[in-house]
């Protein structure tokens, strides 16, 4: 009791010193009237985390970046605020819940999380710039651990929230997905201005293609199961078919290609096609590939195909090696990520610091029209490059490490669920889907570092946690 009067105590007077200096400012009177609605916040973070956990993921797709207020910080608000907040809010209650906190010291993967920050903290302080890396490690801070460890209590203690959570992420994306389509339409759906026009939502059309790729496989299998009312699947359907269109017209093919990856090992999973097949099917593909490695690279060298806003010479320009601008600019970026690596092989240039060094490390028959040596056209363009850049070999081993843990654990848990709960299994099916088509996505593009993306992806990870955690102990 002594506790919450003290917290109300804090809350009227930063209330009323908030008011009276902004009243005393009129270039900021206009926030006097967000200030109600921020304690409100805050009383839910304090006493129904559950429900502030369910808003912040409400408002991931709907955040916008003070960056579009020529703001020269690049923060998404309200998200990331909230975010920091949930992340002290755990550094003082991280072990008050049993289930966590019995869970956290045999589960591998809270393991390898921590090996993961520990190994960030260790090459932030070698890093070349260390007030970047400082930076970039403790925004990786409350992009991870909330989603993950508040999401996991969440999802345990609330398993119904399992299947419901997708709607808190496809709702609001279909918004943006019906803003961007009606604001693309403006500029007769041309492809230059596809690259921009989900701002201020989304910074450009690849992350935008990531998001909305990331949300459709649970959708898809939700339609399909039979649990669900007829009223319930119709919804879904249309959920599904907003969101499609706002993939197609993404114009990702990055977003494309973990789409189809996703739909291609759901079909695989699903209809339990023997590995034997697809061992042999792989191999013959390989082989193949070898021995006629002249004419591959003959057809990759001639084809002209530059992305387009047409799907099929889009997806013709995903092997276009010799034209393409941005296909060649990402081999620069990966060029330039694995000479950084050859000079600090153990712990990296020190994270978030890529986009800052690689400029010297570009050679002048690699640049292209696009090249800069700023960085501002994104980063190392792959999760796993970049991480073997900027934390070296040891960093990438660690997130490589996380992601097939997560894979083998997840697909793992499905087959026993598949009997045990085929409900379960369908749902779990969906988010391992959504993870497959990101990771897939994640060799081309990185987008980790912000909360649009990692936000999800990390509270899919939380529900296969707590799914594995309930069945362990027979809740499933």
């Amino acid at each position: 009791m002594k506790k919450k009067v003290l917290l109300a105590s804090f809350l009227v007077v930063t209330f009323a010193l908030g008011t009276t200096y902004l009243i005393s400012s009129t270039n900021f009177a206009f926030l006097l009237y967000a200030l109600p609605v921020a304690i409100a916040v805050l009383l839910l973070l304090f006493y129904r985390l559950d429900i502030f956990f369910m808003l912040t993921a409400l408002l991931v797709p709907l955040s916008i970046s003070i960056e579009s207020f020529d703001i020269n910080v690049s923060l998404f608000v309200p998200t990331e605020p909230m975010l920091f907040a949930m992340l002290l809010l755990l550094f003082f209650r991280i072990f008050e819940s049993r289930p966590f906190s019995t869970f956290f010291f045999k589960e591998p993967f809270f393991l390898l999380i921590f090996f993961y920050f520990a190994w960030m903290l260790i090459t932030s302080i070698t890093s070349q710039i260390l007030i970047v890396s400082l930076k970039f490690f403790l925004a990786h801070l409350w992009l991870v651990l909330p989603p993950l460890v508040v999401g996991f209590m969440f999802f345990y203690e609330k398993p119904e929230w399992q299947d419901k959570f997708i709607y808190l992420y496809a709702i609001p994306l279909a918004i943006v997905v019906i803003y961007t389509t009606i604001n693309h339409a403006g500029w007769n759906f041309d492809k230059k201005a596809g690259e921009w026009v989900m701002q201020p939502f989304y910074k450009d059309h690849t992350i935008y293609g990531a998001a909305t790729a990331l949300a459709l496989p649970p959708l898809l299998l939700r339609i399909f199961s039979k649990k669900y009312s007829l009223v319930s699947r119709t919804l879904t359907a249309l959920l599904f078919l907003i969101i499609f269109l706002g993939l197609l017209l993404s114009y990702s093919r990055g977003g494309w290609l973990g789409f189809f990856v996703a739909i291609t090992v759901g079909i695989i999973v699903y209809f339990r096609i023997p590995f034997k097949y697809l061992f042999l099917t792989g191999l013959g593909a390989i082989l193949l590939i070898i021995i006629f490695q002249q004419k591959v690279f003959d057809m990759l060298y001639k084809n002209k195909q530059d992305s387009s806003k047409n799907f099929v010479e889009n997806i013709q320009s995903i092997s276009n090696i010799r034209t393409d601008a941005s296909n060649l600019e990402r081999i620069n970026r990966w060029s330039c990520a694995i000479r950084m690596a050859k000079d600090y092989p153990i712990f990296g240039s020190g994270p978030g610091t890529y986009q800052f060094l690689y400029g010297p490390y570009q050679l002048s028959y690699q640049k292209t029209i696009i090249s800069t040596n700023t960085g501002k056209l994104g980063n190392a363009h792959s999760e796993y490059l970049g991480s073997l850049a900027e934390q070296g070999i040891i960093g990438m081993i660690i997130f490589i490490a996380l992601v097939t843990y997560v894979f083998y654990s997840g697909f793992k848990l499905y087959s026993k669920l598949r009997i045990a709960n085929p409900h379960k299994a369908n749902l779990l099916l969906g988010i391992l889907l959504a993870l497959v088509s990101y990771f897939v996505h994640a060799f081309i593009n990185n987008f980790l570092d912000t909360d649009k993306i990692s936000f999800f992806i990390y509270s899919f990870i939380a529900i296969i946690l707590a799914m594995k955690h309930q069945f362990e102990e027979n809740k499933a």
